[in-house]
């Protein structure tokens, strides 16, 4: 008889707004939350060269959030402050912090100059379990409105407010745009604009549509069967649009490749498994309504 369990289903996606110098199309790339609200445990403590003081800084992350639920039309975060002690990428727990370093799947990563970082830990079937966001205490944080500041240096301030819209944006599932000349918030660097703009208003009816019962999608683990040596994956993307599903599955130093491809929002796979664990990489192509298809590729490690 043949014995099947998902072992691991988590990939991390990272992403790091910098300090460096469109059209209409959307940055949601379909992830949702399966907990919700989102609990963030939040500590400003270590702010290092910040300007400003610690309640402006608490209240900069917690109007950001009340940006993002308003904009979504319900309370998916939720910020607490209380001190983050050893903070660690994949213990399960979400925080925002001011640190040198941050924890990946890795190992430990310092920042190069960028502004902040958020890594986020997402299952095999698009769920997000966790979600770090750790700001690079090195700068002068401050919080204020308008276009950007410069220090004597000729360096960009960061203002924490717009900082944090677009990290919690990561957290959310918003991918950086095609283009640097996009109206977003999501624009890789901080640039004048400081609050939600358009685009960032309709990715959030996205995910507020992805959150409600009619449009949730079915991809949950109870998805996933194993029917002797066949891992069946079924899913559907609704709203979204999928046009390719593809598996990779590495057994022993042989690798497999299946794939489906599909004009719908439904698809199903059936995988081969080989003998005791299999590496299997699950890659697919989706959009939402008009846009364009992006590629998403996620990892877990199944045993027979």
């Amino acid at each position: 008889m043949n014995r099947f369990s998902l072992l691991a289903a988590l990939t991390a996606i990272g992403f790091a707004l910098t300090a460096g110098p469109g059209r209409a199309q959307s940055n949601y790339d379909g992830g949702w939350w399966t907990t919700r609200p989102l609990q963030f445990t939040v500590d400003v403590s270590a702010a290092g060269a910040a300007t400003a003081n610690a309640t402006a800084r608490q209240e900069a992350v917690a109007a950001a959030a009340r940006a993002w639920n308003a904009a979504i039309g319900a309370e998916v975060i939720v910020t607490t402050n209380a001190t983050v002690s050893d903070p660690r990428f994949g213990d399960g727990a979400s925080a925002i912090y001011f640190a040198n370093a941050f924890s990946t799947q890795n190992g430990t990563s310092s920042f190069s100059g960028e502004f902040a970082h958020t890594a986020t830990d997402q299952s095999l079937f698009g769920e997000f379990y966790e979600s770090d966001l750790v700001f690079n205490p090195v700068h002068a944080w401050a919080v204020y409105a308008g276009a950007l500041q410069l220090d004597g240096g000729s360096n960009r301030i960061p203002d924490l407010y717009r900082v944090a819209l677009h990290e919690m944006g990561h957290s959310l599932g918003l991918r950086h745009p095609d283009s640097d000349a996009t109206v977003t918030i999501m624009r890789s660097e901080m640039t004048d604009l400081d609050d939600l703009q358009a685009i960032d208003l309709a990715d959030a009816k996205l995910i507020g549509e992805k959150l409600t019962a009619k449009n949730r999608p079915v991809l949950a683990r109870r998805s996933v069967t194993a029917n002797r040596a066949t891992l069946v994956l079924r899913g559907t993307c609704a709203p979204f649009i999928v046009r390719a599903v593809t598996a990779t599955v590495t057994n022993r130093g042989k690798t497999r490749i299946v794939r489906t491809t599909t004009t719908g929002s439904n698809w199903v796979l059936r995988v081969p498994l080989g003998p005791g664990v299999n590496q299997v990489g699950l890659d697919y192509a989706s959009r939402a309504q008009a846009g364009a298809f992006r590629i998403q590729t996620l990892r877990a490690t199944v045993a027979r």
